[in-house]
């Protein structure tokens, strides 16, 4: 198994762990924000990580990956089944994806100041799928705590890092 299919299946775990969360919540907590402790709802978080799956995908083609270019679909932050529909479609692209590593420039703005403030630097297609996983654990890691503080229990794995879990299983076994 190459680098690519094996960071293309854990990506693709990864949004299946999200529709099953989704799947177990209610609307109401999927839209639900408690501010000042949370002001983000954990569909907002949803938002945010699937738009950054469809950055990359989309900008694969051109060879270019502009996560700032994001849409910002409300639909994906405050209806559950849209956004889980978009996560299934999603699944399917990364799925179809080339097994082969190809160079990929990416876009970085640096402030919200207007002028000369965007980026663009070198990475691979491999490099922004490991990005990827890495950015949506964070995420998750957020939504459980969201998922929490609302009286719901999270997945035990849901948002904890590959390395953590890894840590875990050794020390279990020692």
């Amino acid at each position: 198994m190459t680098n690519i299919s094996k960071l293309i299946s854990i990506n693709s775990h990864l949004l299946g762990q999200c529709i099953e969360m989704i799947e177990t919540i209610g609307e109401d907590a999927y839209t639900k924000r408690q501010s000042p402790i949370y002001t983000s709802s954990i569909g907002e978080h949803v938002r945010h990580l699937v738009e950054h799956f469809h950055m990359l995908l989309s900008g694969i083609a051109a060879g270019t990956a502009d996560y700032d270019a994001r849409l910002r679909d409300l639909r994906i932050s405050t209806d559950p089944s849209f956004a889980i529909s978009t996560i299934r479609h999603l699944q399917q692209d990364l799925e179809r994806l080339s097994i082969l590593d190809k160079p990929l420039d990416v876009r970085l703005t640096l402030s919200p100041d207007l002028g000369e403030n965007v980026v663009v630097s070198q990475s691979s297609l491999c490099r922004e799928l490991q990005y990827l996983q890495a950015h949506t654990v964070h995420h998750f890691a957020l939504i459980a705590m969201i998922l929490r503080l609302q009286g719901l229990d999270p997945e035990a794995d849901f948002g904890v890092a590959p390395s953590t879990l890894l840590h875990r299983k050794v020390q279990v076994a020692l």
